[in-house]
């Protein structure tokens, strides 16, 4: 962009009101050509004052970039002695960066700070003033390169922690967005054409775009929203038009030729997988008499559910496909999982419910021990907690009340030769939780499919689950990497960090790794941990500057 719209090259990365960095950017910095990254959103609020104006940002892959925590902008010509006594005797520099500019609201420089700028330059108390571009200003503070330290960790904002979770909906559809885009991409590089890549590089600018800082934070107005959506809607129509040409130009070159309709399961992660497939059923087939074939002609185990047939892929390639042939035979019949009246297991986990509260009595896993709890025992697993939370869409601000839920109904839904499912409901207040638990034949996870009617207004809900097992660190995914954080704070940010966030993943294990929970969700972001426990934020509803935020 810089070299097409101003003929020049930018190698530094200016983000003056993220809420918070994650611990990889330095290695997504340098693989785009950045050696230098300014921001002064860490001093805008905190607790515990970040140590360094100055410093080295190290990725976990090694990769790091020289880095400056600015003293805000539109600095005051009187403010600026100050500043740099401050600064040269936390680093032992003299090169001092100042930003000036608008900032917010708009606009760049106005006359008056070109005119302090200058003033600056005249005054003889002053040190000497250079008017530099920032990355020649960045070039002198690294010619001290073996005076300043590193940062190996994220920039914890301690503020804001509440745009984890605001605006759900929107998060959810950015995360289906990401994958269906990913998704996109990896079929497009295996069957390429020139309107494709056009049409992708559409669809990522509208996405990018909803990704702004208060519009994905879930802190704008409701306008922004109505907006959001309509533009996130046309990225998926282009995404998916995109990833349907691909894989219909891939499908022309498959031999699907067999008995009964073909379907195509394609894997576009990077390893082999095995998991649920589900499709429509076909015209004319009926639901009680549909079965699915193999390669070989043998029939797998399947399913009929909510209107599609569903089945375990097994084993398929990495960015590769298994073809499978939909037969209008009746299928053999049995039941994969067992069940009893609150309980499911399929030899690699076993659950049970509460009939009474709706919470997860315990979770066993198989190991080499044979099933051992991973769950507390005596404490509710997937406990629904409201907090009472008088904060805005920005930020947490707790008010001491909690309430639980003491009722709930479950019942069993469907089972058959594929899964189970039980039906958790439960209410609070005017809103209502559905749960949907899924135990799948020889997969060793339990899905769990969640829908609320929420109408609860300056309350925020988590899930708690306690630990059998104490854990030293959680592990958390992160864009293009993991960060681990440690269940016991070390230092003095580590103890400001009682909500912290995640991509798509937090895994909790023991420290000699025979046991361990981990918790895979679907546009989630907001955790608190502890050594034996892990609650994840589900909604919250604070009603500024959105007062409807997440109803409904």
């Amino acid at each position: 962009y810089f070299r097409k719209k101003l003929g020049t090259e930018s190698r530094i990365a200016w983000l003056p009101d993220t809420f918070g960095f994650p611990a990889t950017l330095p290695q997504i910095f340098k693989h785009c050509g950045l050696d230098y990254f300014a921001t002064q959103k860490l001093r805008f609020r905190f607790d515990v004052p970040f140590p360094y104006d100055v410093f080295w940002w190290k990725s976990p892959d090694g990769s790091r970039v020289l880095s400056f925590m600015t003293y805000g902008y539109d600095v005051r010509l009187h403010e600026v002695p100050s500043i740099y006594r401050t600064f040269k005797a936390k680093t032992g520099l003299d090169n001092l960066l100042l930003l000036y500019g608008v900032g917010d609201h708009g606009g760049g420089p106005s006359r008056k700070m070109i005119r302090t700028i200058h003033e600056m330059e005249r005054a003889r108390a002053f040190p000497v003033v250079d008017h530099l571009r920032p990355g020649s200003a960045m070039a002198r503070l690294e010619r001290h390169s073996d005076r300043i330290p590193t940062w190996q960790d994220e920039l914890y904002l301690q503020y804001h922690r509440g745009t984890y979770t605001s605006q759900s909906e929107l998060k959810r559809t950015n995360r289906r967005l990401e994958v269906l885009f990913g998704e996109a991409e990896v079929f497009n590089a295996l069957s390429p054409s020139p309107r494709s890549q056009w049409e992708i590089e559409k669809a990522w600018r509208k996405l990018l775009l909803e990704q702004f800082h208060d519009v994905l934070a879930g802190s704008s107005i409701p306008g922004v929203y109505e907006d959001a959506f309509a533009n996130l809607q046309v990225a998926d129509f282009w995404a998916h038009a995109v990833l349907d040409s691909a894989l219909t130009a891939l499908e022309e070159k498959i031999d699907t030729r067999g008995r009964g309709v073909p379907v195509v399961v394609w894997n576009a992660l990077c390893w082999p997988r095995t998991d649920v497939a589900r499709v429509d059923l076909p015209a004319g087939f009926e639901l009680a008499k549909v079965r699915v074939v193999d390669a070989r002609g043998r029939e797998v185990p399947s399913q009929v559910s909510e209107g599609q047939i569903v089945w375990l892929a097994e084993r398929v390639p990495a960015f590769g496909y298994r073809v499978y042939w939909l037969q209008a035979k009746r299928c053999k019949g049995g039941q994969a999982v067992t069940t009893m009246e609150f309980v499911a297991t399929n030899g690699r986990v076993k659950i049970e419910f509460d009939p009474d509260r709706g919470t997860v009595k315990n979770l066993w896993l198989r190991t080499e021990r044979g099933l051992e709890p991973v769950l507390a025992p005596e404490q509710a697993g997937n406990d629904l907690l409201f907090l009472g939370d008088r904060g805005n869409a920005w930020n947490l601000q707790y008010t001491g009340e909690t309430w639980r839920l003491e009722q709930a109904e479950v019942r069993l839904l469907e089972r058959g030769p594929v899964f189970a499912r039980f039906r958790v409901t439960r209410r609070f207040r005017d809103s209502r939780f559905l749960q949907d638990f899924f135990v799948y034949r020889e997969l060793d996870r339990v899905d769990v499919r969640t829908t609320v009617d929420w109408h609860a207004r300056h309350v925020t809900a988590k899930a708690v689950f306690p630990l059998a097992f104490r854990a030293e660190t959680a592990v958390f995914d992160e864009p293009y990497g993991v960060i681990e954080r440690p269940t016991v704070p070390k230092t003095a940010i580590d103890s400001t960090k009682f909500e912290v966030s995640g991509q798509k993943w937090v895994d909790l294990s023991a420290p000699d790794g025979s046991l361990g929970l981990a918790l895979l969700d679907n546009g989630k972001y907001g955790y608190d941990i502890r050594p034996d426990r892990l609650r994840l934020t589900l909604l919250r509803s604070a009603t500024s500057p959105d007062p409807e935020m997440d109803q409904g």
